[in-house]
C-alpha cells in the first residue's frame, strides 16, 4: 500500500511539472485579428494601469505580446523605461472600394500602440497615429493627434524594436521559436537600421 501511495505522489509531481504555467504561455508573437479600438480615453496611465486592466480597455484583445525572463531597460528621448513585457496593438480604419473587375479596401487611418509593463504595472507607451491626407491618394499620410513618438527618427513601430524581437526569440524558455534564417534576418535588419534608442538587460552589459 505504501508503495502505491509513493507512486501516486510521484505521478502527481510529474504531471504538475508537465502542466506548470510559464510566463510565455499567453504570449502572442504573431498578429491576431484587428479588433481593437484605440482612443484617447482607453490609453493606459503609466504607473497606475495594471496589465490585467488591458483586457477590458481593449475588449479582450491584443495584437502581440512578448514576455521576458529578465528585466530590460530602454533609453530614448531623455527617458528610461524598465520592463519585462511588451504589448503591441494595431488598429486600422479602411474604406471598402470596388470597381470593374476588382474590390478591396483603402486605408484611411492607422494606429500603432506599444505598451511596456513591469511586473504587472504599465510603465509607459508609444503611439503612432497616421491619417490619410486625401482619400484615393497614394502614400499621402499625415500625423494624427494621438501620436507621441517620432517614427521617422527611429524607423520602427517602437524604439529599438528589432533588438527586442531578437532577444525575445533567443532567450531560454518555452516560447515560440523561429528558424535561424528568420532570426538572422531580424538581427541583420537591426544592424542596418540602428536607432538612437538603447535596450539592454538590467544588471548586465548586454547592449
Amino acid at each position: 500500500m505504501r508503495i502505491l501511495v509513493t507512486i501516486f505522489v510521484a505521478l502527481i509531481q510529474i504531471n504538475c511539472g508537465l502542466f506548470e504555467k510559464t510566463i510565455f504561455d499567453d504570449d502572442v508573437p504573431g498578429l491576431n485579428e484587428n479588433r481593437v479600438h484605440i482612443t484617447k480615453e482607453n490609453l493606459p496611465k503609466p504607473g497606475i494601469t495594471k496589465e490585467s486592466e488591458l483586457y477590458d480597455l481593449f475588449q479582450g484583445y491584443y495584437c502581440k505580446r512578448y514576455s521576458y525572463a529578465s528585466e530590460r531597460r530602454k533609453v530614448f528621448d531623455n527617458k528610461s523605461i524598465t520592463y519585462n513585457r511588451i504589448y503591441h496593438y494595431i488598429e486600422t480604419v479602411n474604406k471598402p472600394i470596388k470597381g470593374p473587375g476588382y474590390w478591396g479596401h483603402e486605408g484611411l487611418e492607422r494606429k500603432f500602440l506599444t505598451i511596456f509593463a513591469l511586473n504587472g504595472i504599465i510603465q509607459d507607451f508609444v503611439l503612432i497615429h497616421m491619417i490619410k491626407k486625401k482619400v484615393g491618394s497614394e502614400g499621402e499620410w499625415r500625423e494624427g493627434p494621438l501620436t507621441n513618438f517620432d517614427m521617422e527618427k527611429y524607423g520602427h513601430d517602437w524604439p529599438d524594436a528589432p533588438r527586442d524581437l531578437y532577444d525575445y526569440y533567443t532567450q531560454p524558455g518555452k516560447h515560440k521559436t523561429l528558424d535561424q534564417e528568420s532570426l538572422q534576418a531580424i538581427l541583420s535588419y537591426y544592424d542596418k537600421h540602428k536607432d538612437p534608442a538603447k535596450t539592454y538587460v538590467v544588471g548586465s552589459e548586454k547592449k
